[in-house]
């Protein structure tokens, strides 16, 4: 709602490249059902964009790497005024972007959060898995927990 300032983060993994066009997530705002903002994948390609009006606020090449666990995080100052309105993006735990003014609203329609696979019907198969979604105050709350790796000594305990 307008005025709510608001940390989202969530962590996800393909087992396989996508060869097509992916959304992994976006905010919609209901009545109107259209994105305020979202997160875009193509290949290993990554963007973020933010639709009131339209704007690319994030695109990397090849930062998407099947197999391995990417981390996001979006701090929202949910408002239709661009003046108020702002966004700041995290990915894999590094800042992408600093704290944009935008509007993350049209009106006083609430937005809210989808995250998973949305792409054209399609007859194959295709696996996603996610973890750690959250919704919080803080950037500490929605942050994952890291964990350390295991030594090459080939020892089954975390460091």
């Amino acid at each position: 709602m307008e005025g709510t300032d608001r940390y989202f983060g969530w962590s996800l993994m393909f087992p396989k490249t996508p060869d097509t066009h992916r959304s992994l997530g976006y905010f919609e705002m209901r009545k109107h059902w259209e994105q305020s903002m979202a997160f875009e994948l193509n290949g290993t390609d990554v963007k973020f964009t933010t639709r009131l009006p339209y704007a690319v606020r994030w695109a990397a090449k090849g930062v998407f790497t099947p197999g391995r666990w990417h981390d996001f995080v979006v701090h929202v100052l949910w408002s239709s005024d661009p003046a108020k309105g702002f966004v700041e993006v995290w990915f894999d735990g590094k800042q992408v972007v600093k704290r944009t003014a935008t509007a993350t609203l049209k009106d006083e329609n609430p937005a809210f959060f989808q995250v998973g696979i949305f792409r054209d019907t399609s007859e194959t198969p295709e696996a996603i898995f996610l973890d750690h979604v959250t919704e919080a105050s803080t950037l500490a709350e929605v942050t994952p927990p890291r964990l350390a790796k295991a030594p090459k000594s080939g020892k089954k305990k975390l460091e």
